[in-house]
């Protein structure tokens, strides 16, 4: 069943039979750099992260979503939104170079890949929520091939991922060509460990890294923080 409901100003289409975004879409697109280029959002679901760059910047974008459903409803939600002239979407394999974006084309690429090893542990039964949630359909190496493909020279990288598997995220950038210019940590208290990652990095670029301060969403108490409630715009 499809549901509408308000985001940002704009009007948000999911299918509750898709998976649905999670926090880590929302911060991702806060954490993005701003650009005036192209932007490519690799395994864009719905559009939840591609609506959060149209809505600030003003480039083309251009998505790539495996499954046809999802895709369907992210060309949906461009044209909703008013976003149809500067938003494409490819029902693809990101790892098929005819489903990208032209080579070198893009300044900003943004995705919230498949965080879990398939040996990890079990897995969904649904194959939509299996392919958005392990390493099925595609890996972290795919993604960062990918993205490499269609940037431009020094262009940006920025990805959500798992902190235990840093190490990981750091050997698949390496491996194609890019080095990581800025990571922040996220908390969901700060007496927690850390449950989420936030990494830009850029094709070509020198070694030089920043780690910000870490991004905790709420108190104590449970409270939201001030960069929670800044982040939601509550």
């Amino acid at each position: 069943m499809r549901t509408k409901e308000p985001l940002y100003g704009l009007v948000y289409t999911q299918d509750t039979d898709l998976p649905k975004f999670g926090t880590d879409s929302l911060l991702l697109g806060d954490f993005c750099p701003p650009v005036r280029g192209n932007m490519a959002d690799l395994g864009a679901g719905c559009g939840i992260l591609s609506l959060l760059l149209l809505r600030k910047y003003p480039g083309q974008l251009h998505a790539v979503e495996l499954d046809p459903a999802a895709a369907e409803i992210a060309a949906e939600n461009f044209a909703n939104n008013g976003f149809a002239d500067r938003a494409f979407i490819t029902a693809g394999d990101l790892r098929c170079a005819e489903n990208l974006p032209l080579s070198g084309s893009c300044e900003l690429v943004v995705s919230n890949p498949p965080y879990f090893d398939l040996a990890a542990g079990p897995q969904s039964p649904d194959a939509a929520r299996r392919c958005a949630r392990s390493e099925e359909c595609c890996t972290l190496s795919d993604i960062c091939r990918a993205a490499r493909r269609i940037l431009r020279f020094r262009g940006r990288l920025c990805l959500c991922w798992r902190p235990d598997r840093a190490a990981e995220l750091f050997a698949a950038l390496a491996e194609t060509g890019f080095a990581p210019k800025r990571l922040r940590f996220c908390y969901p208290r700060a007496d927690r460990e850390a449950n989420l990652l936030l990494c830009e990095a850029r094709s070509g670029a020198a070694p030089g890294l920043c780690v910000l301060p870490p991004l905790i969403l709420a108190e104590k108490d449970g409270s939201p923080t001030a960069e929670y409630r800044r982040i939601y715009e509550i």
